[in-house]
């Protein structure tokens, strides 16, 4: 994994979701389509920029644990077929079986357990001294001290000579100057690892190694990052749950469920950047309420137009903001209460339909009356009906 001498290392930190002013956090996809890696790391830095700094971005691989698996339990057959191949002094086949292991493990899509790769840099420290390799067994405890500095072998397993190499390991390892890595993930809950330990709970020299996001148990992102001597470098990443891969694909306007899950994983904005051998396009979607589903108009731009794509985020963000203020000011107005007009009353709640009824009511009442207990001319009955004022 590592290349010439040991070079320096640092521990590696995860600094969970702590981001400064601005508080809006966007989540990031570039999508290449025959750009340069340069070119790519130019937008990624045109975008960080744009956004203050608070860019995450989903430009990691998918993990996927099944695969990894796989590849640790072939890696581990091939390191017992170098210790036996050791033990019969046949250390040209115990390195070809330990190279056979490393191969499959930078290619797996998990980072191997720690205790697998550790057995796999003692073994070749010692097959290495065997040859009479000292530098390669140097450089190999220089990696074993890396994923575990407090190593110690069993009771009689090195001999003093060998034991000479280890503690020089250890002695550059101690008074070597610090590189540094930190990884701050998308969401905060994700959980992250470097070389198949908790981030933060060893030291890394310069080289490649494999960084991993988990989120909730499920498999996230993972990359093999390369670190330089003295280099200082930070990665924010966007965990890849179904949200970040349903995004990746959207050949449109993307799907209003995965919206939804990027803005649960804390994100305000979504940026989608097409990038072309000459021209890139974005569009920039609101993910939180009551905008959620917003999009600003297609940013176009040249690939030598460095202010393009920033001057293009600024107005999108500008507009969407203008937008979320209207559709706020609109909820407010609807959930005022209204001095709605009272509905018109059918035609027999009108006042004047009963006043009429009874009036007939009272006449016929009368009518029957006098035809009951009439003689004599005396009066059986007498009524007045007073119509009430309006």
């Amino acid at each position: 994994m590592l290349a010439g001498t040991m070079a320096l290392l640092l521990p590696i930190a995860l600094l969970g979701q702590v981001v400064s002013a601005p508080e809006e956090r966007a989540a990031v996809i570039v999508r290449p389509a025959g750009a340069q890696p340069d070119r790519l790391a130019e937008i990624r830095k045109d975008l960080g920029a744009a956004f203050a700094g608070a860019s995450f971005f989903g430009a990691w691989d998918e993990a996927d644990p099944a695969q990894g698996q796989a590849v640790a339990a072939s890696c581990g057959e091939a390191i017992r077929e170098a210790e036996q191949a050791y033990r019969r002094f046949e250390h040209a086949q115990a390195l070809q079986s330990l190279a056979r292991c490393r191969q499959a493990a930078s290619g797996a899509r998990a980072c191997m357990p720690a205790g697998l790769l550790e057995g796999l840099e003692a073994l070749e420290a010692r097959v290495r001294f065997a040859t009479g390799d000292r530098p390669g067994a140097l450089r190999a405890f220089a990696r074993l001290l890396v994923l575990s500095p407090d190593w110690e072998p069993a009771a009689g397993v090195l001999a003093p000579k060998m034991r000479a190499v280890l503690d020089e390991a250890r002695a550059e390892l101690r008074a070597s100057r610090p590189a540094g890595l930190s990884v701050e993930a998308l969401p905060a809950r994700a959980e992250g690892l470097v070389d198949g330990r908790p981030l933060g709970s060893g030291r890394l020299s310069a080289g490649v190694h494999c960084a991993e996001i988990r989120l909730a148990g499920r498999p996230g992102g993972l990359a093999r990052l390369a670190l330089g001597p003295s280099e200082s470098r930070g990665e924010r990443v966007w965990a890849l749950p179904e949200a970040c891969r349903a995004l990746r694909g959207a050949a449109s306007r993307p799907e209003p469920q995965a919206l939804r899950a990027a803005g649960e994983d804390g994100a305000d904005w979504l940026l989608l950047v097409d990038v072309g051998p000459r021209a890139l396009s974005a569009r920039v979607y609101d993910l939180q309420p009551p905008g959620r589903g917003q999009v600003s108009g297609e940013i176009h731009c040249r690939q030598d137009k460095a202010d393009c794509l920033r001057g293009g985020i600024a107005d999108a963000l500008g507009s969407l903001r203008a937008q979320r203020v209207e559709l706020l000011a609109a909820l407010r107005q609807a959930a005022r209460p209204g001095t709605e007009a009272p509905a018109e009353p059918a035609w027999y709640e009108r006042w004047w339909v009963w006043t009429l009824a009874g009036c007939m009511l009272a006449g016929a009442a009368a009518g029957l009356a006098a035809g009951l207990c009439g003689g004599d001319g005396e009066r059986g009955y007498e009524g007045v009906v007073t119509l009430p004022r309006r």
